[in-house]
């Protein structure tokens, strides 16, 4: 399974697909991501979570310049992207304060953070207007329902509760974890590397 050959008298060398560790967070930069809309700069951190029947998603957190953030993942072959805040209010419940401290982490002098996660939190709800778990489930669950191939009889709610179980870090069964662990991952491009 690949290796050093020798091919009609010349020299090949066949070297195996590197794919990222598993369950590991990468800081990428990476001026392509600037390329996926207006706000969209160069900075990502990627996941590639691996579910127990060794099938894996990878999740990619993307920082804009406005000072939001969107996750990115592919499903189906298809790349789709969703407000962060969305997610992680999705996830728990979680309230404005609960996101800003778990961003800041009690770093509160440092005003470029500060500001940004004040930018993410009043762009999102000045933009969708969703406050509530379920409020943030019932949109996802809304606009998943085809993509996502469910049942006729399931609601919106319980839809945007499979695609959080299934497509967001799948490798973390508690929602509590999957927060965590989303808040931990830095927002902004000081705190990035290749």
């Amino acid at each position: 399974m690949g290796g050093y050959f020798i091919i009609n008298g010349n020299e090949r060398l066949i070297r195996f697909l590197i794919v990222p560790r598993r369950n590991h967070v990468t800081s990428i930069i990476r001026p392509s991501f600037g390329n996926r809309g207006a706000a969209y700069t160069q900075y990502g951190v990627a996941i590639r979570s691996v579910r127990p029947d060794q099938t894996s998603q990878t999740n990619t957190l993307h920082y804009l310049s406005n000072g939001g953030a969107t996750l990115r993942f592919s499903w189906r072959k298809a790349e789709y992207m969703i407000p962060v805040v969305m997610i992680l209010k999705a996830l728990t419940g979680a309230t404005d304060k609960e996101i800003f401290l778990g961003i800041l982490q009690k770093d509160f002098d440092n005003t470029f953070v500060t500001d940004r996660v004040e930018l993410l939190l009043r762009g999102f709800n000045k933009a969708y207007g969703l406050f509530t778990r379920q409020q943030c489930l019932d949109f996802i669950g809304d606009k998943f329902r085809v993509v996502l191939n469910c049942p006729e009889d399931w609601g919106n709610e319980r839809i945007g509760q499979h695609m959080i179980d299934t497509i967001v870090l799948p490798h973390l069964k508690d929602p509590r974890d999957k927060l965590r662990l989303l808040l931990c991952v830095p927002l902004s491009p000081s705190s990035t590397s290749s």
